[in-house]
């Protein structure tokens, strides 16, 4: 897992790591059918509060693709125009905020779930370079 995630986390986010890794791979090569049938596979429980952080982050990425203006969002740029070093310095400054004070467990679900988003994105492109 990434660095800047606890033991806790790590395990909270783990049933859902292949099925985000898929809809990751689907969005990057174009395939939001696919992408949206991933997510559609996830049971959510909407009282969780960390829950309903991840499925906001993936339910945002989905939609950011889904949108006619999409190629102006910073999740198209992050999938189709920026370097991993690049896609590194955000996923540093969503760690910065997963451990503040003021972080709840909606945040930490959010924050978490987009760090893996873009820990995923990095290793399409470098698997693909």
């Amino acid at each position: 897992m990434y660095k800047g995630i606890n033991t806790l986390e790590q395990y909270l986010i783990e049933p859902y790591l292949e099925t985000i890794s898929n809809m990751v791979r689907y969005l990057y090569y174009d395939n939001i059918g696919e992408a949206l049938s991933q997510f559609n596979s996830i049971k959510f429980d909407q009282k969780n509060m960390w829950q309903k952080g991840v499925y906001t982050a993936l339910r945002g990425l989905i939609e950011s693709f889904r949108r006619s203006n999409s190629k102006e969002s910073l999740i198209e740029k992050v999938f189709k125009k920026m370097k991993p070093e690049e896609i590194e310095s955000i996923i540093n400054t969503f760690t910065k905020r997963l451990h503040m004070p003021f972080t709840d467990d909606f945040d930490r679900g959010y924050i978490i779930t987009m760090i893996f988003i873009l820990d995923s994105i990095i290793k399409i492109k470098e698997r693909s370079s």
